[in-house]
């Protein structure tokens, strides 16, 4: 009876075995990274990696030498030695580098296991069993060009245009704020990229910024709006039939420029960020759960603040801005805390008027980074975020116009980030294409066939997979839909 018991339970501890170390087989992390032209892919078995100390001190790139010279990253970094012998900084939890592959078999010169010599800022070794790896076929871009260019009527000035389902359809339509007509128009997206003027809301004096967001929790997309000409907010609540009516309008008393929308203290209500232009501020409304009260808090900023972003640039998973200061040719960036606080700011010179920002991982190492058009010295500055809230100047992009708006998108379909730019005295936009590691393109120049384009925005606008543009053509008082048609 022992003997049969006792064999029970070995059989009974070998089944745990066979079932752990099966689970520990299964739990492999797939992942992807960049290296030249080229992506790497990789498994991993997560159960078996250990490290002592490691640093977060990393970021994908090849060491000088074995010691801790790796840039800085949020994420976890170990040092790798590959199968030829030469050492890489890899980001443990996000895009680890296990050895160089064979270009011509795709396969890898050695599949057991990877020497790591140190972790970063740590003597101590770690183990790492290689899984499998194999090296991607090459991302070739395909050929920019946009094709065909329709052109639709807006009103007396058009400035901005936001995208959105105002009607319920799952098609992105277009809603233009025209100046001098006070009025803003909805275009109702007919589901082939083709447009119909829906219907043409009368607004408040001069109405210029426009931004989208859920303001009476309805599930339905609502309108807050900048009006220059009595420096107010309106705020219109959308039906989700492409209907919209004004709900309030609130005097700021001073000019304003740029609006943005965000859930800055974590209620999960839609807040607003203005930029108060005449009082060199930002003012943040914070929504008290009811449609026409909030609580404001007023930011200061340098001279002449202009143009707003949004993104998280110290990955703490709570919202942070960053403004534009034509006065002063700086840039400021505001921490959010959580609870509708910022931290003071702190600036950064960019070029000469600075109006427009994008907020976009440039880099592509998990770290937001900054696009700054420079109207006044014809550039573009690209600035290098460091995960930390910190940005350097990393090169300016030379235009051969005056650039007003920008967006920051796939355009070219090589899941990188690229730029496109108004030029507001000219009949064109600029585009930058990302070439990797936050290098671009010399500017390519794509036709609007309408002058004085201004406002830009981007989306695909009739369901073929790829990135359209519409741009406001100021004088011409029309929009412009540029549909991509790049091909491979």
């Amino acid at each position: 009876m022992n003997m049969i018991q006792n064999r029970f339970l070995v059989l009974h501890l070998l089944f745990y075995v066979l079932c752990y170390w099966q689970l520990t087989l299964s739990q492999i992390s797939n992942n992807t990274c960049q290296r030249g032209d080229y992506n790497i892919g990789f498994g991993l078995s997560s159960s078996v990696h250990s490290a002592h100390n490691p640093s977060t001190n990393c970021f994908l790139s090849q060491c000088s030498n074995q010691s801790d010279s790796c840039r800085p990253s949020p994420t976890l970094c170990y040092i790798y030695r590959s199968a030829d012998n030469q050492t890489y900084c890899a980001p443990g939890s996000l895009c680890e580098i296990l050895e160089v592959c064979n270009t011509s078999s795709y396969r890898c010169s050695s599949n057991t296991s990877v020497c790591i010599l140190n972790s970063c800022c740590s003597p101590k070794a770690i183990c790492l069993p290689l899984i499998w790896t194999t090296l991607c076929p090459k991302i070739i871009p395909c050929q920019l060009q946009f094709t065909p260019i329709l052109t639709y009527a807006a009103g007396n000035s058009p400035q901005y245009a936001v995208k959105g389902d105002f009607n319920s359809d799952s098609q992105v339509d277009l809603v233009i704020t025209n100046k001098d007509d006070d009025t803003i128009r909805l275009y109702r997206n007919n589901g082939n990229g083709t447009f119909t003027i829906q219907r043409t809301i009368p607004t408040e004096s001069n109405p210029e910024r426009i931004a989208v967001g859920d303001f009476n929790n309805d599930n339905h997309l609502d309108l807050i709006i900048t009006n220059l000409g009595n420096n107010s907010i309106s705020l219109l609540l959308g039906d989700g039939n492409g209907n919209f009516a004004l709900l309030t309008t609130f005097v700021v008393g001073y000019l304003l420029s740029d609006i943005a929308v965000g859930d800055f203290n974590q209620d999960g209500l839609s807040d607003i960020a203005v930029v108060i232009q005449g009082n060199n501020a930002i003012g943040v409304y914070l929504a008290n759960g009811t449609t026409n009260s909030s609580s404001l808090r007023i930011l200061p900023t340098d001279a002449v603040p202009h143009a707003i972003g949004l993104g998280d640039f110290n990955h703490d998973n709570l919202i942070d801005i960053v403004v534009t200061n034509i006065g002063s040719n700086t840039i400021s960036i505001f921490l959010g805390q959580g609870d509708g606080n910022f931290t003071n700011q702190t600036t950064v010179s960019v070029g000469m008027i600075p109006v427009s920002i994008a907020v976009a991982d440039f880099t592509q190492d998990n770290r937001l980074d900054l696009a700054v058009v420079n109207f006044g010295s014809k550039t573009i500055s690209i600035l290098s975020g460091d995960g930390t809230g910190n940005f350097t100047m990393t090169t300016n992009l030379l235009m051969s116009a005056s650039p007003w708006s920008i967006i920051a998108s796939d355009l070219d379909s090589d899941n990188r980030t690229d730029l496109a730019v108004t030029n507001t005295d000219s009949a064109y936009i600029s585009v930058f294409l990302n070439l990797g590691s936050g290098s671009f393109s010399a500017e390519k120049i794509i036709s609007t066939e309408s002058s004085f384009p201004y406002g830009l925005i981007a989306g695909d606008f009739n369901n073929d997979a790829r990135t359209d543009l519409v741009v406001t053509n100021n004088i011409n008082a029309t929009i412009s839909v540029l549909f991509n048609s790049c091909q491979s």
